[in-house]
């Protein structure tokens, strides 16, 4: 029996990943025109004024003339943002200087309290951005971003302008510097900018002060983004920079409404450069944040940004891999095993500690998410791709013609009977995830895979994740009669005793001889110890890890994870130290 699905529009959606920049660029200014207009409202107006900026001398010339009456500069070679000089009113805070006027349809609310200078709103937003200001300069050590006082602006501090606009607010981009004078290191695409904002929140979703403050932390870290690499990747710059909303003001959740999309197409690239899906790719930041190596990994991945060109890079997308693969190899890891690591924990979104490395903090949140808003009802659910009844006796296939690279698909398996299932395409990566009904979860990983449901198992999904740098990710998956067994190839019998103040005894059991790798990592994801590493025959062996790193110094108390990795299986367990 053959299942075949080609979604005809999710074709032309991938074909839009390889069109022309032209094109793109198109698309943007057409998105931008009808904000400035008033026609239609965005949050984000950043990616579109991005692409305006890198690429609108390639616009046909009536965008360009329309552009042009709407205050844009096309006599330089980046097309620059129009620079709202008629707000005749400026308040000064440590690090930013705010324009605003009392007047018209960009005033803003007049309402002074006692003892201030400016009006509340204005106040407000200084205190925001100062806020956010010393979060990622001071205390995260990110390069500030250059003064434009060249074109207009400060010369010490960064602008921000607060006018009447259909959008929550933007970065402008300006002359293309190169190397950023605040930094001691080389960089290559360096823009100025200042930063644009709504004169009001009304009528908008949450309170006018917590949109204010994703706001800032959003558009702030665009700024910083250009004093990196402003011609980075549209989804490096957009998945970063809303993950940044969440380091700031993690209650807030704005973010929520992104993944919304996200997650029903998931097989879409993970850095396809369309609004939700590029503002939902910060998932696989916090994934990192959460698993991989904490925030520093963001912020490396901006340093190392600064090592390649993005502006030869065609379609801005090779490069920004590159960076977050360096940057994660510092600490051991790799792009590749970030995006399954993901595909994975998507499935499981789970809070619970079973979960381990695949959970999220934040997951009762994801699932429970209903935002009214725009009379819309949002509810984060995963796209499952396909389901499949199995029955011993019947071989069984789905084929799939419409997976992205960087893009992963879920196969719901619904089985009494073991079932063994293979992939035709060796360069795709394939992943079983089995849930029990006691809340564990048994990860296996291969070309061919496993799996006997027994009289515990509560679901099971395949996972079939676009991980490498080949062009036709096309695939069959079969299902055939699988094995019975009692237990898996192999598994962690226990861990005793947990918590624990010393040492802890492992005792694992091995039904199939293979190589095993036993290691402890930490909450971050970061491997703290190896306690074996070799060829397991079967049978029965005890590990002791006596709480110390692999410089034989001793770890702070805490939560850690032991984990057995084979070729083709994984399995974790929490285990906490007390001292």
């Amino acid at each position: 029996m053959q299942k075949l699905k080609v979604l005809f529009t999710l074709i032309i959606l991938s074909s839009f990943i390889f069109s022309d920049n032209k094109s793109i660029v198109t698309q943007s200014a057409n998105v931008v025109i009808n904000v400035f207009e008033g026609v239609s409202s965005v949050r984000h107006l950043t990616p579109y004024m991005a692409d305006i900026a890198r690429n609108g001398h390639l616009l046909p010339e009536d965008t360009k003339i329309k552009l042009k009456s709407l205050g844009f500069d096309f006599s330089g070679e980046t097309v620059l943002s129009p620079r709202p000089t008629y707000l005749e009113l400026n308040y000064d805070s440590e690090n930013f200087r705010i324009h605003y006027t009392l007047t018209g349809n960009n005033a803003v609310d007049p309402t002074i309290s006692y003892g201030n200078t400016a009006p509340d709103y204005i106040e407000t937003i200084a205190e925001v951005f100062e806020q956010v200001y010393y979060h990622d300069i001071n205390e995260r050590g990110y390069t500030p971003p250059p003064s434009d006082g060249i074109e207009g602006g400060s010369n010490d501090i960064y602008d921000i302008y607060v006018i009447s606009t259909n959008a929550y607010g933007w970065t402008d981009y300006g002359t293309k510097i190169g190397d950023n004078p605040n930094s001691s290191e080389n960089e290559n695409n360096v823009y100025l900018s200042f930063i644009t904002l709504r004169n009001n929140y009304d009528g908008f979703p949450n309170t006018e002060l917590e949109n204010i403050q994703v706001t800032a932390a959003h558009e702030f870290f665009h700024a910083i983004q250009l004093g990196y690499d402003g011609d980075e990747a549209r989804w490096l710059m957009e998945a970063t920079a809303v993950w940044m909303e969440e380091e700031h003001y993690d209650d807030v959740n704005d973010c929520y409404q992104y993944m919304v999309k996200w997650f029903e197409k998931p097989h879409i690239s993970l850095s396809f450069s369309n609004y939700w899906q590029e503002y939902g790719s910060y998932i696989f930041f916090k994934y990192i944040d959460e698993h991989l190596g904490g925030s520093e990994i963001i912020k490396n991945t901006w340093e190392q940004s600064r090592i390649f060109d993005s502006s030869i890079d065609k379609y801005r997308i090779q490069y920004s891999i590159q960076a977050v693969d360096l940057a994660l190899k510092s600490v051991n890891h790799s792009f590749k095993k970030a995006l399954n690591n993901m595909a994975i924990a998507n499935c499981i979104l789970s809070s619970d500690n079973s979960a381990g490395q695949y959970s999220y903090e934040e997951a009762i949140g994801y699932h429970n998410y209903r935002k009214e808003s725009y009379n819309d009802t949002l509810s984060i659910q995963l796209g499952i791709y396909d389901s499949i009844d199995f029955i011993n006796g019947v071989r069984d296939t789905i084929q799939s013609y419409n997976l992205q690279k960087y893009g992963s698909q879920y196969v719901k398996i619904n089985t009494n009977d073991p079932v063994k299932i293979s992939i035709n395409k060796p360069d795709l990566t394939l992943h079983t995830i089995a849930k029990s009904f006691t809340g564990n979860y048994e990860v296996q990983s291969g070309n061919v895979l496993n799996i006997d449901p027994g009289s515990n198992t509560e679901w099971i999904y395949a996972v079939v994740v676009a991980d490498d740098e080949g062009s036709d990710y096309s695939y069959n998956l079969s299902f055939t009669d699988g094995t019975q067994t009692n237990y898996t190839d192999f598994t962690i019998v226990s861990q005793f005793p947990n918590p624990f103040n010393s040492s802890i005894t492992i005792k694992l059991k091995v039904i199939t001889p293979q190589n095993i790798d036993i290691n402890v990592y930490d909450m971050l994801g970061r491997k703290i110890n190896t306690i074996y590493s070799g060829y397991l025959s079967d049978g029965s062996y005890e590990y002791l890890w006596n709480g110390v790193n692999a410089n034989n110094e001793k770890v702070s108390s805490g939560v850690y994870y032991i984990t057995a990795v084979s070729d083709s299986r994984q399995e974790w367990k929490k285990i906490t130290l007390i001292k």
